[in-house]
């Protein structure tokens, strides 16, 4: 094991494709088939690993996985029969477990056909235990074992929480959040029938719907749509663009950064030889940098080559339509999908005449008889709850929890029959349920435990916002609160936005923070913002209900608003308005949006319809700013005031402005004046 030498870096692994595609077709019968654009493509995303000799630089062997966060899959694993029995399989699984490891993935997967005794045997040896048994294909009429070895993942970061591209050890919540990526024009065109990439497309915007992201463009789509419209004729697809948010290019720091990536996407071009669509398809990339969102979703090979060297450099992926579909084949879908309607799932809390059942289910999880009584069953006798599913009278998933707990920390236990097809659906259940009642304690530190092998719950609990504890049985979420130390000892610095997140709807107004007073006429600021100290007996807008509302504006004020600033809002004299600083708020998103393609979403988070918007100014794109957080100003502050500071002339309390910091101050201070 010694002698060998495992390349991960796609460009050491570009060297070998020919060799892996020669020793994969050899064994088709073994590993199935792969065209050779398979194996350039996951090489390309760091999803294939080569063994070869260290020193003769031979090629011994391959692992190919594939990556849908928190899991990973085994496709391909193979020994040349010149290096077998050398260590070299389990070298290239090592490798694998370091590197997901270091990710934060969760588990691995691997489908070993039951009458492979030497493979299976190497897959035990290597922790992979055997969640289910499902049927191989006609052909050899095989029976396949799904087996996961489950990664010693104890946190979503590292002990210390520390790394080059972490430095201050600040937490990520883009895992408890809805990705937001760009998407480009040829992305866009592809969702059409007869487009070769219609299904991978069509995959993503499926992902979209099923909230495992969000789209939208760039300003420079819209502008390249205009660029290649025949003259005199309506594109139906500007109609089309306008359904999603709109994220404009800021060009006083483009120019430089477009020249940045020049430089990694098309090395061999000189500055002064890029094309037209060149500069195009860099400018998506730049948009989707300076607004710090998730990515960009573009087929285009140049682009993509560069995504390791741009996602290093600059914190964005760069990801093909492929990368959102499911897959195929029986495994894929048992994994992925839950079919809610071929599913007769009954999910109910449990009885007393239930628990020789619930001794059944957790006795398959070598949990004693003792432990299943005290920890499982025992507890739901007295001041716990407890729910289970059952499939046709069989019990499949089973949850426990106290309605109380003296620390403050709620211990809930949950477990699943992983071998049973909807495995996934009844843990999504549980888990959703013990969300939606803890929910109502208020602030709650969850610690949820498992038996072993249980990876569906584990993968399901870490979207919901779970991450993992020491013991490997074991995770934590925060259902509404802070902590500030971790279940391991060490503090936990959490950036300023989380913290608002947890403790909402408080905000932070400290020193540096931006803020900008924006004006509001009354007959949209009541029901918006609902200050209004005095009762009415009309029924209430629908925004009411919403946590977080939309403000419209005109296309001009979106470079006011960005994520995490303070917005003020001015009730003006207009209508019978207070001429006063009414309310406060958070921004937690801004994009533009034509005004024709508003949803019925955004009008009701907004208290506008289509005859007042028409109020706002005749321009086509309005800003549509996402705000939260509202607190309503203990003492409003009144236009006298607002003069004193410098910051009520009325020229500048017609449209939004920003504030300095000694402004913003002393209206706080004044607003909490006695």
């Amino acid at each position: 094991m010694q002698n060998i030498i495992v390349h991960e870096n796609p460009k050491e692994v570009q060297s070998f494709l020919d060799a892996v595609r020669i020793a994969a077709d050899a064994h088709r019968a073994e590993l199935g088939f792969f065209p050779f654009s398979v194996y350039s493509e996951f090489a390309r995303k760091g999803q294939l690993y080569v063994a070869c000799e260290r020193e003769s630089n031979k090629y011994a062997g391959h692992l190919l996985f594939d990556c849908r966060h928190p899991r990973a899959k085994v496709l391909q694993m193979f020994v040349d029969k010149d290096f077998r029995c050398q260590g070299v399989a389990a070298a290239l699984l090592v490798q694998l477990k370091i590197s997901l490891t270091q990710s934060g993935f969760l588990s691995i997967y691997a489908r070993v056909a039951e009458d492979l005794d030497a493979a299976n045997k190497f897959w035990s040896r290597q922790n992979f235990y055997i969640q289910r048994i499902e049927a191989g294909g006609s052909v050899r009429n095989r029976t396949i074992l799904v087996r996961v070895h489950e990664l010693e993942t104890p946190q979503l970061f590292g002990t210390s929480g520390l790394s080059q591209f972490n430095p201050l050890g600040l937490p990520s919540t883009r895992t408890t959040e809805l990705p937001l990526y760009l998407i480009d024009l040829n992305i866009l065109f592809d969702v059409g029938p007869r487009r070769p990439r219609h299904k991978e497309v069509a995959a993503l915007y499926q992902a979209e719907r099923m909230n495992f992201c969000r789209l939208a463009i760039s300003s420079e789509a819209r502008d390249e749509l205009k660029r290649s419209a025949s003259p005199g004729k309506t594109d139906p697809m500007e109609s089309f663009i306008g359904l999603f948010p709109t994220f404009p290019i800021t060009k006083d720091t483009s120019s430089e950064l477009i020249k940045d990536l020049a430089k990694l996407v098309f090395p061999a071009k000189g500055e002064h030889v890029l094309s037209t669509n060149d500069l195009s398809d860099l400018s998506h990339v730049a948009t989707a940098i300076q607004h710090h969102l998730a990515g960009l979703v573009t087929n285009d090979q140049a682009i993509l080559q560069a995504a390791v060297a741009i996602q290093n450099r600059f914190g964005i992926r760069l990801v093909s339509s492929d990368a959102f579909s499911f897959g195929g084949g029986s495994s894929a879908s048992a994994h992925q999908v839950d079919v809610l309607n071929s599913s007769p799932l009954e999910s109910r809390p449990v009885q007393a005449m239930d628990h020789p059942a619930v001794h059944t289910l957790l006795s398959k999880f070598n949990l004693t008889p003792a432990e299943i009584a005290s920890d499982w069953v025992g507890s739901a006798l007295s001041n716990s709850k407890a729910k289970g599913i059952w499939h046709v009278g069989q019990l499949i998933g089973y949850l426990c929890w106290p309605a109380r707990s003296p620390d403050g920390c709620v211990h809930a236990r949950a477990a699943v029959d992983e071998s049973h097809t909807d495995s996934g659906l009844a843990a999504r259940t549980l888990l959703t349920s013990l969300r939606d009642e803890l929910g109502k304690l208020g602030p709650t530190q969850v610690d949820l435990r498992l038996p072993p092998n249980q990876s569906t719950i584990r993968e399901l609990a870490f979207g919901l916002g779970f991450s993992g504890a020491p013991s490997s049985n074991s995770l934590t979420k925060l259902s509404d609160g802070l902590q500030v130390r971790t279940p391991d000892g060490n503090l936990a610095h959490i950036s300023l936005d989380a913290m608002e997140s947890l403790l909402a709807p408080a905000l932070f107004c400290l020193a540096g923070r931006p803020a900008v007073i924006t004006p509001i006429q009354k007959s949209f600021s009541e029901p918006l913002l609902g200050h209004s100290a005095q009762s009415s007996f009309m029924p209430q807008l629908a925004s009411s209900v919403f946590p977080d509302r939309h403000y419209v504006s005109s296309y001009r004020t979106l470079k006011h608003f960005s994520r995490g600033k303070i917005i003020l809002f001015y009730e003006s004299g207009r209508g019978g308005g207070r001429s006063a600083l009414v309310a406060i708020a958070k921004v937690s998103a801004a994009f533009l949006r034509d005004g024709s393609q508003l949803t019925p979403s955004d009008y009701e988070r907004s208290v506008l319809d289509e005859r007042t918007l028409a109020a706002l100014g005749m321009d086509k794109m309005k800003t549509v700013t996402l705000f939260d957080a509202i607190f309503h100003l203990p003492k409003m502050i009144p236009l006298s005031y607002l003069e004193t500071i410098g910051c009520g002339k009325p020229t500048k309390l017609l449209s939004t402005n920003p504030i300095t910091d000694l402004q913003f101050e002393s209206i706080l201070r004044e607003a909490f004046s006695e």
